[in-house]
């Protein structure tokens, strides 16, 4: 069931053609975003040269996945939160929420985004030019893959 249900929202996430559900995309530092309010709302990033992993962050869940669709990681953003810090970053260049789903982009790593939860609960989820990467709600290192 996960897997259909990760493959119904790269469709809808990561599809080509710009459905009226779009409602904004952005790009910074090598890395773009698209916000879309499908599933509540969710943003889809990747490299902007279309190599490498896709990461998705939702209010439900948070996942990467490869070109192909293949889900390298999953998980259901928690219900109980343990702490609400985020990620401190000197280097950030520009921020953008849409549907409660706040990115911000970074000059860090050759260039990269990292989206999570605005209401800063839950899971974030990054992808840079070099790797991705995905926190918990308490700011411990969960998942880190290098882009192929």
């Amino acid at each position: 069931m996960r897997i259909l249900v990760a493959a119904a929202l790269f469709a809808s996430s990561a599809g080509a053609a710009a459905g009226p559900e779009q409602t904004a995309t952005r790009t910074h530092n090598g890395v773009t975003c698209t916000w879309r309010t499908s599933l509540g709302g969710l943003a889809t990033c990747r490299r902007s040269d279309r190599v490498g992993y896709v990461v998705v962050v939702s209010h439900r869940l948070v996942m990467v996945q490869t070109e192909t669709t293949k889900v390298r990681f999953w998980r259901n953003q928690p219900t109980v939160v343990a702490s609400s810090s985020r990620v401190h970053d000197k280097l950030a260049t520009a921020t953008e929420t849409h549907d409660a789903i706040t990115c911000t982009w970074t000059a860090r790593d050759g260039g990269g985004a990292y989206c999570g939860k605005a209401d800063r609960h839950g899971y974030v989820v990054g992808v840079t030019q070099r790797r991705v990467w995905v926190a918990d709600e308490g700011d411990n290192l969960v998942y880190l893959v290098l882009q192929p």
